[in-house]
């Protein structure tokens, strides 16, 4: 359940809808992953519009309804049951390694867990890309457009390198230029959660800022709610020695403006992102 977590922590940004994309990194390659971000999805058209209305900042649900005691209110009562129905059978498909495909609403969407054969392992697989929520065709149940959700699983060989967590980080910028192409990218573990729904306005400011921009490499944020634990870090300043808790320590990357291009449509994406398998 953290990475569900995560994805409805950065989902729920103050930010605009339009201009969000959520991609999910499955490095594993397990179905149960992907079951569990489809689970995640349909829980957010209630989650996003509950935290916008009551201007929610801690939006990671677990650990909302283990500090907020709600029992006088019944939105919030209703909310959490949802939360703790889609944890009941999210727990019950890992621990059986079975999916009950009665939990899928959606007939179209169980196709893809046909991928999943006998050949099909963690070290040795194709490529797995599916869009779980798209912009201007989702909405939640305000009718507010939902952000992107893209689960991407890269393909893997036993004959070729995967380079670890920075291979997978390379086939996400390669999948995410192709499909949304946006100038700039929040890494984010999936061992942790986002507790400053107003994170991507703050990175901004650096990012933006004229004065930086030259030398700018990256943006760390702490996530302690305060603006002064935002640093950023030159080019010519970055340390060789690794930073303590780094691995709790978002870095939003802006890409050369060069570089961007027009994004291609989601049903144009499998086309070019099978490419990426082995890298």
């Amino acid at each position: 359940m953290c990475v569900v977590n995560t994805a409805l922590s950065v989902m729920a940004y103050d930010y605009p809808t339009e201009k969000l994309s959520v991609y999910v990194s499955d490095d594993g390659g397990s179905k149960l992953t992907l079951f569990a971000f489809m689970e995640a999805a349909r829980l957010a058209a209630h989650w996003l519009p509950y935290c916008r209305k009551n201007k929610i900042v801690e939006r990671c649900p677990e650990a909302y309804f283990k500090s907020h005691h709600s029992w006088f209110d019944p939105e919030t009562d209703q909310i959490r049951m949802m939360y703790e129905n889609m944890r009941a059978r999210v727990e019950s498909v890992v621990q059986t390694g079975i999916i009950n495909l009665d939990y899928i609403s959606n007939e179209g969407k169980t196709e893809v867990f046909s991928r999943w054969t006998d050949e099909f392992t963690p070290k040795n697989h194709a490529p797995v890309v599916q869009v779980l929520l798209e912009q201007n065709k989702d909405e939640d149940v305000t009718g507010h457009m939902m952000p992107n959700l893209v689960y991407v699983s890269r393909g893997k060989s036993m004959k070729l390198p995967h380079n670890f967590k920075a291979g997978a980080l390379n086939v996400l910028l390669r999948v995410s230029g192709i499909m949304t192409n946006a100038p700039v990218i929040l890494t984010l573990d999936t061992d942790m959660y986002s507790n400053d729904p107003q994170t991507p306005l703050r990175v901004l400011c650096y990012l933006l800022d004229p004065a930086m921009d030259p030398k700018l490499g990256e943006v760390l944020d702490a996530f302690s709610g305060d603006e002064s634990s935002l640093v950023a870090v030159g080019e010519e300043e970055v340390s060789n020695e690794e930073p303590q808790q780094q691995q709790n320590l978002p870095i939003a990357i802006r890409r050369s403006r060069r570089e961007i291009r027009k994004p291609a449509r989601f049903e144009d994406m499998a086309a070019y992102a099978f490419p990426v398998y082995g890298v």
